[in-house]
C-alpha cells in the first residue's frame, strides 16, 4: 500500500512505516521513512472511512490557502483507506503552553482559515453542522436520560429562540474543521499549524468558534483567552448565533461526560430565558 502511494505521489525513494505520532483518537497516524521530505500516513479504521473524502478534499483545499499551516497532500487510496501527507514540525498543543505569543499564532491561524472564500472550494457540509448536532443531541438525551427530559430540552430550545438561530439562514458561512480540539493545533515553538480534518467541510463561523470554546480541552487555556477569540474573529451579528452554538455544545458535552446522571443540569439548562438580541451568554 505505501508502494502504490509512493508511486502516486511521485516519490522516487524507498519509504517504511516509521513509529506511531501521537494524537489518533479515531485512526492511525505514522510516521514515513525513507523520503527527502518528513511525511507521515493516515489509516483510517474501518469505522471511520466515510470521512476519507471529507478529509482529502480539505487538504487539496487548505494547500492552495495555507500552505505552511496545514499538512501537503501528495497522494491518497481510498481502497487502501491511507493518506499520504507532508508532516509538519511541532507536537500537538496543551493549554498549558498558550501564552500571549501562541494565542496570536492561534488567531491568526483561525482568522486565516475562516477568511476562506467558501464560493471558491468543492466541499461537502461538516460531519455536525449546527443543525445536524441539534438532531443528534436530542438523541442522546433520550437515549441516556430520557424521553421526558430530551421534549423538555427542546421545548426551551424553541421557547427561547435557539432553533431558530441555528438555522443556515443567520449565520456566517466559512470552511471549518468540524474538531475544536486544542490538539489539533501543532506548535514548533514557532508556527501553529493544523491536523486532522476528517470532519472538517463547509459550515458556519458562529459554530466553529463554539465548538473551540466548548471542548473541555479548552478549560486548561489561559482566562479571557475565549473573550479574545470572539473579539477577534465575530461580528455582532455573529453572537446570536454563537450563544445558540454554545449551549448546544454545552448540552452535548454534559450528556457525553456525564450520562446518565446529566439530567440535573439538563434541566437547568433548559430554564432559559429568550436569547434573541441577547450579546452574551
Amino acid at each position: 500500500m505505501l508502494d502504490r502511494l509512493r508511486q502516486t505521489a511521485h516519490v522516487s525513494e524507498e519509504l517504511s512505516l516509521g513509529s506511531k505520532l501521537v494524537g489518533g483518537r479515531n485512526n492511525d497516524v505514522f510516521e514515513v521513512l525513507g523520503a527527502a521530505e518528513p511525511l507521515c500516513i493516515k489509516l483510517y479504521s474501518p469505522q471511520r472511512i466515510d470521512n476519507f473524502s471529507r478529509e482529502v478534499a480539505m487538504l487539496a483545499a487548505l494547500h492552495n490557502w495555507m500552505p505552511q499551516n496545514a499538512p501537503r497532500l501528495l497522494a491518497a487510496s481510498h481502497a487502501d483507506a491511507g493518506i499520504l501527507m507532508s508532516k509538519l514540525p511541532g507536537r500537538p498543543l496543551v493549554g498549558s503552553e498558550v501564552n500571549d505569543g501562541v494565542e496570536t499564532q492561534i488567531l491568526d491561524l483561525f482568522d486565516t482559515l475562516y477568511s476562506i472564500d467558501v464560493r471558491g472550494v468543492e466541499l461537502s457540509e461538516v460531519l455536525w453542522s449546527a443543525q445536524r448536532m441539534y438532531e443528534r443531541v436530542t438523541v442522546m438525551i433520550s437515549d441516556s436520560v430520557g424521553v421526558d427530559v430530551a421534549a423538555e430540552w427542546r421545548r426551551a430550545a424553541e421557547r427561547s429562540g435557539i432553533v431558530d438561530l441555528l438555522s443556515t439562514d443567520v449565520r456566517r458561512p466559512c470552511v471549518g474543521r468540524g474538531d475544536p480540539a486544542l490538539d489539533n493545533i501543532l506548535w514548533d515553538g514557532f508556527t501553529a499549524a493544523l491536523v486532522d480534518f476528517e470532519n472538517g467541510g463547509r459550515t458556519d463561523i458562529s459554530h466553529e468558534v463554539a465548538e473551540f470554546l466548548e471542548h473541555p480541552q479548552q478549560r486548561s487555556l489561559p482566562s479571557g483567552f475565549g473573550t479574545r477569540l470572539v473579539s477577534a474573529l465575530l461580528s455582532s451579528d455573529d453572537v446570536p448565533p454563537l450563544i445558540a452554538s454554545r449551549w448546544l455544545l454545552r448540552s452535548f458535552w454534559t450528556v457525553c461526560l456525564e450520562g446518565a446522571a446529566s439530567g440535573p443540569r439538563l434541566r437547568r439548562l433548559a430554564d432559559l430565558e429568550p436569547i434573541r438580541g441577547r450579546q452574551r451568554w
